[in-house]
């Protein structure tokens, strides 16, 4: 569009801005306007970009799949989170810890941007958040449910790949477990899960009589689960299936 002799049109289409955004975060620049500001935190230099593309299809995010020079990787993808918030987005911060803990199982993440803008919502009139992070783009990566409806379909045994993901996600919460902190159970914490699985079984037997026929089994299970010795509680990703699973060489 054009406004007052300018024309307007969205930035990350434009290798230019792309540029500017990966050279602020990588070297760990500030970018400043009328009441906001923008400062990059690098945790690895990613290189020069060379080229870039957006991601086609609708999502909350603008993902970026940028081409660079001089990096200890070919490409990296830059996304651009669209809906911002004040604090810190799950995604990033899981992401970054784990990467900087030395895992291979979450690509690589070479920094992340975050801004400051007005918010008249909040007690002090500001806001401060993610704007933006980068890390390795993995070429020829598939989402697992994809792999894995194929399987299906093809009536393929999933049982090694599925013993592969088993592990991997060991391996990311013991991670998580050593980068982020741990807190000890309460008996309230065990109670308050167990209301909420008896909850969801009650919703779901409304829905689904035939449930009703499995209650007393169900019902012992979480009769064991209220009096079991429960793990110290640690961060999770919150949202774990199958479509957040990358499987790539």
């Amino acid at each position: 569009g054009e406004v007052d002799g300018r024309f307007l049109y969205d930035a990350p289409h434009d290798p230019a801005y792309v540029d500017l955004l990966l050279r602020t975060i990588s070297q760990g620049g500030r970018l400043d306007g009328a009441d906001a500001f923008a400062t990059g935190h690098p945790s690895a230099d990613p290189g020069s970009a060379t080229s870039s593309h957006v991601f086609s299809g609708e999502q909350s995010n603008t993902s970026i799949v940028v081409d660079v020079d001089g990096g200890p990787v070919p490409q990296t993808i830059v996304k651009l989170f669209r809906l911002v918030h004040h604090g810190e987005n799950p995604d990033v911060t899981l992401q970054t810890g784990i990467s900087a803990a030395g895992s291979d199982r979450v690509p690589r993440s070479f920094g992340v941007l975050t801004g400051s803008w007005p918010d008249p919502g909040r007690a002090d009139g500001v806001a401060v958040g993610h704007l933006a992070a980068v890390q390795e783009f993995l070429p020829g990566s598939e989402d697992a449910w994809r792999v894995a409806l194929r399987a299906a379909a093809a009536g393929e045994d999933f049982t090694a790949k599925a013993a592969d993901l088993g592990e991997t996600v060991a391996e990311v919460h013991e991670t998580l477990a050593t980068v982020f902190s741990t807190v000890p159970t309460a008996p309230s914490d065990v109670a308050e899960a167990v209301a909420l699985m008896r909850s969801r079984l009650a919703t779901a037997s409304s829905e689904v009589p035939g449930l009703l026929e499995h209650r007393a089994e169900i019902d012992a299970v979480y009769e064991r689960a209220a009096h079991a010795v429960w793990p110290d509680q640690q961060r999770v990703h919150g949202d774990l299936h199958l479509g957040q699973v990358l499987w790539t060489a």
